[in-house]
């Protein structure tokens, strides 16, 4: 693993984000030597210096050479492609962990520009949170009159509805989208990129929610605070950051946008509760409408299909999401209690729900009066047959010959027993004997 060299890779850092003037070896001390026309202290002053020489400006060298994708921030294959790219001759793997000091395993815009970085993503945060999302935030309010083009004065009234008060801010804001030199106008693909940024956000606070595994970071390289509250030994905070306008004690207590997502939880929660009231009358008929199997709990995979398939209320992905506002663990399962439903309320949604249940049963066997009648079942249908044949009157045969009722008077013809060794004649109540015909 390359944290095999963790000591020479530490050592090499030291001496190329300037933390000391060289490092301890015999006979001398190594010091810093530059690798580019710009001479600079550290080798991230010298990356600056090299980007706003051939882009003019780092918000416009980070969307057209470094990031790319416009995912808003860089793994080390992308930034070492980037790098290549734009002619950097210098040691890249140590440039990377100069600018990834908190070993995030990626390098944003703050790393390089925190400035507009924090601008970006305030315009970010606000107009995703008014209208959801900034491809709606342009055809709504910045692009109002549908021309495709917004210039500086038609952006200063689009901020003022956002909630800005400051017009230096908001300048700086439509320069940073400004990417086309010669241009004083924005279109929707200068502001496009910013939903990129949210999508890549929320991958991430998905990917934030699952089991942890092997992390790749150096053991060589470990943060220490001293009493004084600095950082001390291993990997230390970036001292070129304080001349980019990096955060200060001053401005600690700053809204960090970058860490905030248009998505709100809450909202999203309260959202969905209200649609399970109005389609289903109660939150508790939701909740036993999505749960079909009717077992009290949901997985991520049958709240999916429940609410992307059967209610079509979002998509897949956003099902997801709302499940894991809910339910934090992917892995668990979601129940009534953490959609938001008081216990007394399932209570009495159960005892009603088993009422219903009997009612019907009943009215199925006896109508409406619920009284159960007679051959509802194959069993009362057998007991009744049986009994009405036990209740059914034993009628006599009738006598007859050839099909023909005998006369009054005539009975069968007697027949001889073996057995009692003389003639047998049929026990005939009704007709007289044979010496008086």
């Amino acid at each position: 693993m390359w944290w095999n060299v963790g000591p020479h890779l530490e050592r090499r850092r030291k001496v190329e984000s300037g933390l000391e003037a060289g490092w301890p070896i015999s006979p001398g001390r190594l010091a810093r030597k530059t690798s580019s026309y710009f001479q600079r202290d550290t080798d991230i002053q010298e990356l600056i210096d090299i980007l706003r020489a051939k882009y003019g400006t780092l918000t416009r060298a980070w969307r057209v050479a470094l990031d790319a994708d416009a995912s808003g921030i860089l793994d080390f294959r992308e930034f070492s492609q980037a790098l290549q790219t734009i002619g950097y001759v210098g040691n890249m793997r140590t440039l990377w962990f100069n600018l990834d000091d908190d070993q995030s395993g990626g390098v944003s815009l703050k790393e390089i520009d925190p400035e507009a970085y924090q601008s970006l993503e305030k315009f970010r945060v606000l107009a995703g949170r008014q209208y959801g999302g900034i491809v709606n935030c342009w055809h709504q309010l910045l692009d109002a009159d549908k021309s495709g083009t917004v210039g500086l004065e038609e952006f200063h009234e689009a901020c003022l509805e956002l909630g800005y008060d400051d017009e230096d801010e908001e300048a700086e804001l439509f320069g940073y989208l400004l990417i086309t030199p010669g241009i004083r106008y924005i279109t929707i693909h200068d502001v496009k990129f910013l939903q990129t940024w949210e999508d890549t956000k929320n991958a991430t606070a998905f990917r934030s929610r699952l089991r942890k595994g092997w992390v790749n970071k150096d053991p060589y390289q470990r943060m220490s605070m001293s009493k004084a509250g600095s950082v001390s030994g291993g990997l230390t905070a970036n001292p070129s950051m304080t001349t980019l306008g990096a955060s200060t004690a001053a401005d600690a207590s700053a809204v960090d946008y970058g860490s905030i997502i248009m998505y709100d939880p809450e909202q999203s929660r309260q959202a969905f509760r209200k649609h399970l009231v109005e389609r289903f009358g109660t939150l508790c008929e939701g909740f036993d409408a999505i749960d079909m199997n009717g077992s009290g709990s949901l997985s991520l995979t049958e709240f999916q299909a429940v609410v992307s398939g059967t209610l079509r209320y979002c998509r897949p992905a956003d099902a997801a999401r709302l499940f894991l506002s809910f339910n934090q663990d992917p892995a668990a399962l979601l129940t009534w209690d953490e959609l938001g439903i008081l216990k007394h309320e399932w209570v009495t949604h159960l005892t009603n729900r088993n009422v219903i249940r009997l009612r019907r049963a009943a009215e199925k066997c006896g109508g409406e009066s619920g009284t159960p009648k007679l051959g509802a079942s194959p069993r009362q249908n057998k007991s009744h047959a049986v009994h009405m044949d036990r209740l059914r009157p034993v009628q006599k045969p009738k006598e007859v010959a050839f099909g023909m009722p005998l006369p009054t008077g005539w009975g069968f013809p007697p027949y001889f027993s073996p057995r009692a060794g003389r003639q047998v004649t049929h026990q005939v109540t009704h007709l007289p004997p044979l010496s008086a015909r």
